[in-house]
């Protein structure tokens, strides 16, 4: 049996020993592992800086490469302009006054073989004509020639070098005062009188329409009319295509609804 005191007097200077010659290891082993630190945190260092290089290299290429390309842009605009920008300036001139012209002008921008005719109910006041298909002559619609009012449908022509639209007159709207200076006096006699302007136009249409054989006119709130004229028929506007669809053949149809985009 081994002498306590002798193997308490053992283990330490086992402990001792083993402490001993573990410190060299310890010290080298905190030595590699700072060095390691030190090694990413420079490798770190480094990458940053180069990403910053490279960043700036970056921004740089591609500054110079859109001061390059805005160069050639303005470039190309300067020979563009050059080349066709008073053909552009005079279009847009002649596209506004064509904005501001009567209907007459603006459907002579239309193929002749699709191009409407044009009649004329009303020369005084506020100018107002049927528009009618050569395909389709017994219908028409009834629009102001230059006013441009509210009203919901509003003629496109079937060309892009007339922006604007033309107004469907609207049966309820007091349109037989348009253009008129309204007279003076009480509600009794302002009302009087623009009873008697809308008979005028109304008789003015049926007249239109009798002398051009036209047997249909479209309009916006057809109603109104409707029920005081019967001869032409008076039909929402908004009904013209399904009306010559049915009307005509599907050749004479397509012909009969060339000649405008839509309302």
């Amino acid at each position: 049996m081994e002498d306590p005191a002798k193997a308490l007097s053992e283990i330490q200077a086992l402990s001792d020993s083993i402490n001993s010659r573990n410190e060299p290891f310890r010290k080298e082993g905190e030595m590699l592992e700072a060095t390691m630190k030190d090694a990413f945190k420079r490798m770190r260092q480094e990458h940053r800086a180069e990403q910053e290089r490279l960043t700036q290299r970056q921004q740089s290429a591609e500054a110079s490469l859109r001061e390059s390309f805005k160069n050639r842009s303005d470039c190309l605009k300067q020979r563009r302009e050059a080349a066709v920008g008073e053909d552009e300036k005079r279009l847009e001139e002649l596209q506004k006054s064509l904005s501001e012209s009567p209907i007459e002008a603006a459907v002579t921008l239309l193929p002749p073989d699709i191009r409407p005719e044009i009649i004329t109910v009303r020369e005084q006041g506020d100018r107002i004509v049927l528009v009618r298909s050569p395909h389709a002559p017994e219908l028409a619609f009834m629009v102001f020639a230059v006013r441009h009012t509210s009203t919901q449908w509003q003629m496109r022509l079937a060309t892009d070098l007339v922006q604007r639209r033309y107004s469907v007159c609207c049966s309820c709207c007091p349109i037989g005062t348009y253009g008129f200076d309204r007279p003076e006096g009480d509600a009794e006699d302002r009302e009087s009188w623009t009873t008697a302007k809308q008979t005028e136009l109304q008789d003015l249409l049926v007249e239109a329409c009798r002398k051009n054989g036209i047997k249909t006119v479209f309009m916006r709130r057809h109603g109104c009319w409707a029920e005081k004229i019967h001869e032409p028929k008076i039909v929402e506007a908004d009904q013209y295509c399904d009306f010559v669809r049915g009307a005509y053949d599907e050749h004479i149809a397509s012909k009969a609804v060339a000649f405008y985009k839509g309302l």
